[in-house]
């Protein structure tokens, strides 16, 4: 396992989806529109930063060494 400043590679590429997706203020509000309390919408938010991450580290080794 391979970590940056002691996270792993996952931990950190979920952390930069989260700092993104927490500076767009309007994704909070149409979830929050659409009825989801805040708790519902933070637990919706670290699901999706966690499969992104699981994305770009599957995206990593489809594509290394092309």
């Amino acid at each position: 396992i391979v970590t940056v400043g002691g996270l792993t590679k996952r931990e950190w590429f979920a952390g930069m989806a989260l700092m993104g997706m927490s500076a767009n203020p309007d994704i909070s509000a149409a979830m929050s529109k659409a009825g989801m309390n805040p708790s519902e919408v933070r637990k919706s938010f670290a699901t999706s930063c966690l499969k992104q991450a699981d994305e770009v580290l599957a995206e990593g080794k489809r594509t290394e060494g092309k």
